[in-house]
C-alpha cells in the first residue's frame, strides 16, 4: 500500500535551497560546503516526495528568469550564466525560443520558496553595491575640512612654465596626506619632461627635500588639476613645497634648475 509522502522538514529544505543558491553564486564557505553535502546526502524531499537536488535549484532559477521573474538591476552576466545552465538542463540552445514556463504545480510546493531564495541568492542583491569611488577633488575637500590641514598658496619664482599659474597646497601632517590644486601651469609632454613635487622638511637633518611624487599637469573641469601628494617618507615639519621640472620618471636628487611653483608655510 502506498501512503502519502512524508512532509518535508521545511527548515532543512529552506536551508538547502539557500546553500544551493550560495553555491551557484560562488559564495559558499568551506563549512557551508560540508553542510550542503550533508543535506544533499539526506535526500530531502518536497511536499510531493520528490528529492531536491543541486540541479533542481539551477533549473528552477533558469525557469523563473525565463518566465520573467527578475530584478531590473540584475547584472547581464549573472542572468546569462543562469539561463545558459537552464538551457543545458532543459535541452534548449541559448538564443532559441524559450518554451512556456511550467505551471507552479508541476514543480512542487517549494517553487515559491525557491523564487524567494533566488532573489536573495543572487549576490548583487544580498551585498549592497560599492559606493562610487570619490574623486580627487572630493578627497581634497574632505581633507580640507580637517582642522589640522594647512592651506598654502602657490607662487611662481619665475620659471615660464609657472607664469600665470595659481592654486594651493593642502597638507595634513597628522594624517601625512595632502593634495595640490593647480591651475594655469604649462601642460607638459611626458615623453620629454614631468613635474615633481618636493617637500622641504625643516625637521630633518638631511639637506635634501622629501620626494612628493612625479605628475603630469592635466587640468580637469574649470582648468584645475587636483593631484594627490605621495610623500616617499614621513614628513616631520613641512616648511615649503616646490614643484620642479625633471626628466620623465623624475629624479632622486633634484638640481632645482627649474622651479615653476613654490608654496611656503609662514610662521
Amino acid at each position: 500500500m502506498t501512503g502519502k509522502p512524508a512532509q518535508p522538514d521545511r527548515a532543512k529544505v529552506e536551508r538547502l535551497l539557500g546553500l544551493l543558491a550560495d553555491e551557484a553564486t560562488g559564495a559558499l564557505t568551506r563549512d557551508e560546503r560540508v553542510e550542503l553535502d550533508t543535506l544533499l546526502a539526506e535526500r530531502l524531499t518536497d511536499e510531493h516526495g520528490r528529492v531536491i537536488g543541486e540541479d533542481d535549484m539551477h533549473r528552477v532559477a533558469g525557469e523563473l528568469i525565463a518566465a520573467g521573474v527578475e530584478r531590473e538591476q540584475m547584472p547581464a552576466h549573472v542572468r546569462s550564466a543562469i539561463l545558459a545552465r537552464a538551457a543545458r538542463e532543459r535541452g534548449v540552445l541559448p538564443g532559441a525560443a524559450t518554451p512556456a514556463a511550467p505551471r507552479a504545480r508541476d514543480w512542487g510546493g517549494w517553487v515559491a520558496a525557491a523564487a524567494a531564495v533566488l532573489i536573495a541568492a543572487l549576490g548583487w542583491l544580498r551585498t549592497p553595491p560599492a559606493p562610487p569611488t570619490p574623486t580627487p577633488e572630493q578627497l581634497a575637500a574632505a581633507l580640507e575640512a580637517d582642522a589640522e590641514t594647512v592651506r598654502v598658496p602657490w607662487t611662481s619664482p619665475g620659471d615660464p612654465a609657472g607664469a600665470g599659474a595659481s592654486g594651493e597646497v593642502l597638507w595634513n601632517n597628522r594624517l601625512q596626506r595632502g593634495f595640490m590644486r593647480i591651475s594655469g601651469l604649462a601642460k607638459n609632454d611626458r615623453t620629454v619632461e614631468q613635474y615633481q613635487l618636493w617637500i622641504i622638511d625643516s625637521g630633518r637633518s638631511e639637506p635634501q627635500p622629501v620626494d612628493g611624487g612625479v605628475f603630469d599637469f592635466e587640468p580637469g573641469a574649470g582648468g584645475t588639476a587636483v593631484i594627490p601628494i605621495r610623500a616617499a617618507i614621513t614628513v616631520r615639519t613641512p616648511a615649503a613645497f616646490a614643484v620642479t621640472v625633471e626628466k620623465p620618471g623624475g629624479v632622486v636628487v633634484s638640481k632645482q634648475e627649474r622651479v615653476p611653483l613654490l608654496a611656503q608655510i609662514k610662521g
